[in-house]
């Protein structure tokens, strides 16, 4: 099952921030919206006032002279209109609620059948009415309630309008001061990835805030003790390795000497036994020593190696004690194949490829083949490797199979001593071209070749 990729810090600071700035700006235009209602309402009202007052100075003569006709009904149609505006109307009416003069856009019959002063909605018209009550007439001035939903409208769009535009470009804004800001900690945690066993060396925070210069104190205090408890490790393990090889030693010999004594058949065999012990634990204390030596600085030192002439050396001595017959050595005769290393500790890596060989590849044959640029492989034709186990093989104590004797130590040497070298270990199973084997080859660095540097 496949977990989803977690979010990461400047995506989830720019969400936040994106959304709590978003909901206060939104409530912030809500508030405003609210308010332009507020206002674009009294400033109309404030216009009724007024345009009904005005039209009370104006239309004098005229409202006497309408008021005297009043009771005739053509009246209405002698006198000019007030005006012809879609949204502000006028009516003005008397006891009797007859409109005696009105603009071209006011209904017929009177607006309200009330004569009370002040303002008030009236179906779809916002009214104010003004009482003259000498003259016993009022005055009804009045806009459309449409007109002012209208106007309230345009202005929340105006002020969302901004908002709307302006987000995208402040999550953009956002995202990239917040990257900016985290970076400095992208490099502590990119710096920490590349540290391990090899390297435990302090990380630098890139950064004068308090914060990141915490985190970077603490990682380092992590790693000080981590290395502290490593250098402990290895030092109990070679000191305890070099230790036993010289009682392991002595007890081989005193065994040597016991086996060749007259003895009873049962006393022979428990010296058999308790010798294939002993040698089984001086193998290991020599890969402790050899892992010791692997992780050690002295695995990183860099000189030209004739990796041919190394190979002959580790194949004729190794041939000594398995059968010579499957070890095929393969190497250029016309030239020598030269890489950066520390000669030793390439024997160290060649003769641990052999010894896992020999051991798992049962009878096949064992092939070490030497080629340019830099490159040593070992191959076999022996039962292989699962796919799934070519990685995990490569850690300590892990075995290919429990029914053969070893400590799972070879590969994680081997592989020790790579990386020390600066190089690259790469396991196949089955070789190509092979039905089925196994194969490790070490890809190091070039380095020119000895006859070039001889004067």
């Amino acid at each position: 099952m496949k977990h989803a990729r977690a979010p990461s810090l400047a995506s989830n600071l720019t969400r936040t921030l994106v959304l709590t700035i978003g909901c206060i700006w939104l409530l912030m235009i809500l508030g405003s919206t609210w308010q332009a209602h507020y206002e674009i309402s009294e400033s109309m009202d404030s216009a009724l006032d007024k345009t009904a007052h005005r039209l009370v100075e104006l239309s004098r003569k005229d409202i006497d002279a309408v008021t005297r006709w009043s009771t005739k009904p053509e009246v209405e149609e002698r006198w000019p209109h007030a005006g012809d505006d879609d949204h502000l109307l006028y009516q003005i009416v008397n006891q009797n609620h007859q409109v005696l003069l009105r603009s071209s856009n006011a209904p017929a019959q009177a607006i309200t059948h009330g004569l009370r002063g002040g303002f008030a909605d009236v179906g779809p018209w916002r009214v104010f009415t003004f009482l003259d009550s000498g003259r016993g007439i009022a005055i009804h001035v009045a806009d459309t309630l449409q007109h002012r939903h209208e106007a309230w409208l345009e202005t929340a769009a105006w002020l969302l309008l901004p908002w709307v535009l302006a987000l995208p470009l402040l999550a953009l804004l956002i995202r990239w001061i917040t990257r900016r800001q985290l970076q400095p900690l992208q490099d502590i945690a990119l710096q920490i990835q590349q540290r391990g066993g090899q390297d435990l060396s302090a990380v630098q925070a890139r950064s004068d805030t308090r914060e990141l210069q915490t985190i970077a104190a603490s990682t380092n205090q992590l790693l000080g003790r981590l290395e502290s408890a490593i250098d402990t490790e290895r030092a109990l393990a070679t000191n305890a390795a070099h230790e036993l090889r010289t009682p392991l030693a002595s007890a081989l010999v005193r065994l040597h000497t016991l086996l060749a004594m007259p003895i009873d058949d049962r006393a022979r065999l428990e010296a058999h036994e308790a010798h294939k012990s002993l040698v089984r634990l001086n193998r290991r204390a020599e890969k402790l020593m050899q892992l010791s030596r692997a992780e050690s600085s002295a695995a990183s030192s860099q000189s030209p190696v004739n990796l041919c002439r190394m190979a002959q050396l580790v194949v004729q001595e190794f041939s000594k004690d398995a059968d010579a017959s499957r070890i095929h050595l393969h190497m250029p005769h016309a030239q020598d194949v030269v890489a950066l290393g520390d000669l030793d500790i390439l024997a160290i890596a060649l003769r641990n490829l052999l010894e896992n060989a020999v051991r798992y590849a049962g009878s096949s044959a064992i092939d070490v083949v030497i080629e340019a640029p830099a490159t040593m492989r070992v191959r076999d034709g022996g039962p292989g490797v699962p796919v799934e186990s070519l990685q995990s093989i490569r850690l300590q104590h892990v075995r290919v199979s429990a029914n053969v004797v070893g400590h799972g130590l070879g590969l994680s040497i081997v592989s020790t001593i790579v990386e020390k070298q600066g190089g690259e270990l790469i396991l196949y199973s089955p070789p190509a071209g092979q039905a089925q084997g196994f194969e490790a080859c070490i890809k190091l660095r070039e380095a020119p070749s000895l006859q070039d540097r001889s004067p």
